[in-house]
């Protein structure tokens, strides 16, 4: 694996990574080339550690380079050793096989998902598991694909458009897969209180008799059950100048939900209000804890908002254009008093003044899809 981050360093392609906060699928259009470069993708990312554990389980990767926008995000179960490991390896396992294979981006995508799962260690992935979402922008183009039941919506004039679907026992094609191998799928009901009282919560397990059980049916590790795969599904479009915005999301923000709609509105009006894409998504994780009447339930919570060409992406490039202007005023500013403060210790016409601000190398703090660590390309 680190070969593979050397290659991508040299290549050009940016590298922001978190992964500890504390501690077959449908056709797509047809595929045509463009200018855009997906360097200068906007991007805002906020995540909260929720009540139910004392331990972020969460990860994400994003890899950027102007042919590229990759997003990929990771929910563990069982422990966060899988997550962790699935955000260090998938996404330059993904931009490898696709350097190999760049006609066939799905096919470069599924191996890139079978791979890492076989370069799991198998002290953690036989008991432990993550989810894995991964959202590749190229020409124009938008590749989603998925394990598990993290989830990515697509926003295109206000109108929620779901590019995943979760994989899970409660599907009839899952269910007999599931069932071919010998294992069992158990419907169970719950319920919990949320703000408007007692909810009731329906949601099927698979597994083996009085063994351990899962309530999804693919994902990178979990090793131990015979059923659970790591092939990915996909959903693919064409973007246009009416998509507003990609929401990706781990299910402790979903299970809060009425419908992808609902996330939809939220961030479009955090966006119109003029807010940023990372308070947008700070306000989607908002909403959810505001929602439960019982925080005790809160799972780990992620959200990936990826600002796309359209009238909010042009609001956002002002936001970051004026907080540009203004920072460059303040640090004019700066100097000119570190010239007027120091200009008493001038020793003649020979002496010249050397100012530097280490602080802002090798990254632009003023862009929120900058502001996250990266591996300098220059």
């Amino acid at each position: 694996m680190n070969k593979i981050v050397c290659l991508l360093f040299l290549l050009g392609i940016n590298l922001i990574t978190a992964s500890d906060y504390r501690a077959g699928g449908e056709a797509g259009p047809a595929e045509e080339t463009s200018d855009v470069n997906y360097s200068n993708l906007l991007y805002g990312i906020a995540t909260d550690i929720g009540r139910r554990y004392d331990h972020m389980e969460d990860a994400y990767a994003l890899f950027l380079n102007p042919e590229y926008g990759l997003f990929t995000l990771f929910d563990g179960h069982g422990g966060a050793e899988v997550a962790k490991f699935a955000a260090d390896d998938l996404g330059p396992n993904i931009l490898a096989y696709l350097n190999h294979n760049p006609e066939d981006k799905r096919q470069a995508i599924f191996d890139a998902y079978i791979t890492t799962n076989n370069d799991l260690p198998d002290n953690i992935g036989y008991k432990k598991g993550a989810t894995a979402l991964t959202a590749l922008f190229y020409d124009d183009n938008l590749i989603v694909a998925n394990v598990g039941d993290s989830r990515a919506v697509l926003s295109r004039n206000g109108k929620a458009y779901e590019m995943s679907v979760d994989q899970n026992p409660e599907r009839e094609d899952e269910k007999a897969r599931i069932e071919a191998t010998g294992s069992t799928v158990q419907f169970v009901r719950e319920y919990i209180m949320d703000k408007s009282g007692k909810v009731k919560l329906d949601y099927w397990l698979a597994g083996n008799p009085g063994g351990h059980r899962l309530n999804m049916s693919r994902s990178l590790g979990d090793k131990q059950f015979p059923f659970v795969i790591p092939d990915p599904e996909f959903r693919a479009i064409k973007l246009n100048k009416d998509d507003d915005f990609l929401i990706l999301a781990c299910d402790g923000i979903w299970d809060y939900m009425e419908e992808s709609q609902e996330a939809v509105d939220i961030v479009k009006i955090s966006l119109t209000s003029g807010k940023t894409l990372k308070q947008a998504a700070q306000d989607l994780i908002e909403h959810v804890k505001n929602k439960a009447a019982v925080p005790s339930h809160l799972d780990n919570m992620t959200v990936i908002i990826v600002g796309l060409n359209s009238p909010l992406d042009q609001i956002q490039k002002v936001i970051n254009e004026r907080a540009k202007k203004i920072a460059e005023e303040k640090l004019m500013l700066e100097r000119l008093l570190f010239e007027l403060k120091h200009s008493s210790i001038d020793s003649g016409p020979g002496a010249r003044l050397s100012y530097k601000r280490g602080s802002d190398e090798g990254y632009d703090s003023f862009e929120e899809g900058r502001s996250e660590r990266r591996i300098k390309t220059n």
